[in-house]
């Protein structure tokens, strides 16, 4: 009896899964360490201490929250390859009939599938998901069937995706195309080493439909936001502001305003003015080049001093304020003589005082 095209692929693909069952289970354990959960862990780390260097207590409390669910990803991988690593019997190679078999349930169980033989691949793809009212579209579970029944031989790909507005994530529970299998972890990791793939299919399908708080990487309710560079809050785009400096995003409560430009910055652009300390951006102040204290216009000489660094220049500006007003002043004595000889003794006083010991001789009163 002849075969169908269909068929002789699903022959094809059944013999090639078949045959990595086969060679896997006569080779030793390949150890791969979990380099991205790592490099998660230390990136969250950062971020955190940068938070409490800055004593942003609510972007501190967030970030803490972000390093614990790290770690608990690393653990998890540590506690996979400690798994591998344990003596067990010789692993389970699954019949040629039975991988067959398998591969008919699956195109009776789902509307979407290909099998991708140059990639080498078994593809699913789930109808859209929504979680918690938010639409995260279509998902694509991406089977490498030269990795198996290594854990790890499937990655989770957005189709259409609706990523978080804080982070990114297409999903709370898929980091970088890693599914982060929670309470399936060890029914996946069986069906996987049994060959029944169908089971693991649906395994992870009920995993990407489900939310769990506990171990999201992001919080649903925190979808549509994005994280305040200063408080650490979220916030919608609607209501965040972006630095006119560096672009940060920052609630209303947390940004600044120049008090000569007027624009939007963050904490980091903005300095106080080391003389009248009115807040304004790094672009609105000058370094005075004797005390190096950053001043506003309003705060520096002519000679792009700071005040308190050019007392001179300051008296000479008075000065010349006197002389301004001069002629006003003799004006008001000519009119009013009887005012003016009191300000004649004082001077003549100041003479004496002055003078007194001058060439050796003392001014007498007569």
């Amino acid at each position: 009896m002849s075969q169908t095209p269909a068929q002789r692929l699903l022959v094809r693909a059944a013999l090639a899964i078949q045959g990595q069952y086969a060679a896997h289970a006569s080779r030793p354990v390949l150890i791969e360490l979990p380099h991205a959960a790592w490099h998660e862990c230390v990136r969250a780390t950062q971020l955190l201490e940068s938070a409490r260097r800055r004593r942003w207590s609510a972007a501190a409390d967030e970030l803490t929250y972000r390093v614990r669910r790290a770690c608990s990803v690393l653990a998890h991988e540590f506690g996979r390859l400690d798994e591998l690593l344990k003596p067990r019997t010789t692993p389970r190679v699954p019949a040629l009939r039975d991988v067959y078999s398998e591969l008919v349930a699956l195109y009776g169980e789902y509307d979407q599938i290909r099998i991708d033989r140059r990639a080498e691949m078994l593809i699913v793809r789930t109808e859209p998901i929504e979680l918690e009212g938010i639409d995260l579209g279509p998902f694509e579970i991406q089977l490498r069937w030269t990795a198996l029944p290594d854990p790890r031989c499937y990655s989770v790909v957005a189709l259409q995706p609706h990523p978080s507005g804080a982070d990114g994530y297409v999903h709370p529970h898929v980091l970088s195309e890693l599914l982060c299998e929670g309470d399936g972890r060890l029914p996946i990791q069986r069906a996987l080493a049994d060959g029944r793939l169908c089971d693991f299919f649906q395994i992870v399908v009920r995993v990407l439909e489900s939310y769990n708080a506990e171990s999201a990487y992001t919080a649903m309710e925190d979808w549509d936001g994005v994280n305040c560079s200063g408080c650490g809050d979220s916030i919608s785009d609607d209501d965040a502001s972006h630095c006119s400096r560096c672009g940060a995003i920052m609630c209303f409560d947390c940004y600044e305003r120049c008090s000569r430009c007027d624009e939007a910055y963050c904490s980091e652009c903005v300095l106080p003015c080391a003389i009248c300390e009115d807040v304004c951006c790094r672009g609105c102040l000058n370094t005075c080049p004797e005390c190096q204290g950053d001043t506003c216009d309003n705060c520096r000489t002519h000679a792009q001093r700071c005040r308190n660094c050019s007392p001179e220049e300051t008296c000479e500006e008075s000065a010349a304020a006197v002389d301004t007003a001069g002629p006003a002043g003799a004006g008001e004595a000519a009119a009013n003589p009887a005012a003016s000889a009191p300000k004649a003794d004082a001077v003549d006083r100041a003479a004496v005082a002055l003078y007194a010991h001058g060439v050796g001789q003392t001014r007498v009163p007569a």
